[in-house]
């Protein structure tokens, strides 16, 4: 993962979007790790094989998560180069994450330079405000190891979709979120908060949001609004008035993407 844009390349069912989706049904993972770092509870976590975890409500069951042409776990690493505070030397840091197939547990190992880290030969770690003293080993700074955990929960999911006015079944408010976006009748209330609520930041993000869609699609004037029933939208383009599904899912999508975006500020879009 890195800044710029990338691109997955392949053939139906080889794995793109289990991808992208991985990021979205492994967020609240990161962010437990995230918090034991944060929470010096690392040496808590480290090679138990008891850790719980409950993964994201949208997930049907807890096998659906998991390959169906074997029966392997998963398994994840995060791998990082960082600098010893006090030598200057370069290190290799990597965790391996096990999410077992059997039941919603998961263990985590430490490896500093390809061996094995056990708190029994190296120390015990210690996350002090600015730094981490891995053991004896090495000491780093702490802001590396946080941005990267950091890139890791703040990622927005944006699931494969026709137009915002499906989200709610039957047009009713029965949930909020369509994955990581705010859609249906929710989003267009969003819209309107954002054109005529109370806050100036509000209206400059809406206006920021429908130029970009204004230059992209080169039209010469470009309005957004939502409809009297918040059920949808209302768009003016070069002074011709539009209901959203008169144009297509296309420009509703850039509306929708660009605004949960704008508001959710991401460390990655992830688009299936």
């Amino acid at each position: 993962m890195r800044a710029d844009l990338i691109a997955l390349i392949g053939i139906n069912n080889s794995g793109k979007s289990s991808i992208l989706r991985f990021f979205y049904e492994f967020r609240d993972l990161f962010q437990n790790l995230q918090n034991c770092i944060e929470g010096n509870g690392l040496n808590n976590i480290l090679g138990q094989s008891g850790n719980t975890q409950s993964f994201s409500p949208l997930i049907g069951e807890y096998d659906d998560m998991f390959c169906d042409r074997n029966k392997e776990n998963i398994e994840v690493t995060i791998s990082w180069n960082d600098e010893c505070i006090n030598s200057k030397n370069q290190h290799e840091i990597s965790m391996g994450i096990t999410v077992f197939r059997s039941r919603p547990n998961w263990h985590v190992e430490l490896l500093i330079d390809r061996t094995r880290f056990l708190a029994a030969t190296f120390g015990q770690i210690r996350v002090l405000e600015d730094r981490i003293e891995w053991g004896d080993r090495v000491t780093t700074k702490k802001s590396t190891i946080h941005s990267i955990f950091r890139a890791l929960t703040d990622t927005q999911y944006i699931a494969a979709h026709r137009n915002i006015l499906n989200a709610n079944p039957s047009g009713q408010r029965a949930g909020k979120n369509y994955f990581d976006l705010e859609m249906g009748s929710w989003f267009v209330e969003r819209w309107r908060t954002l054109k005529s609520g109370p806050k100036r930041s509000d209206y400059e993000l809406s206006a920021k949001v429908t130029e970009d869609i204004r230059r992209i699609f080169g039209y010469e004037y470009l309005e957004i609004n939502p409809a009297f029933d918040n059920q949808t939208l209302q768009v003016i383009i070069d002074k011709r008035a539009y209901k959203l599904g008169e144009i297509g899912s296309g420009i509703a999508q850039f509306i929708v993407v660009f605004t949960n975006a704008a508001l959710a500020k991401p460390s990655y879009i992830l688009i299936d």
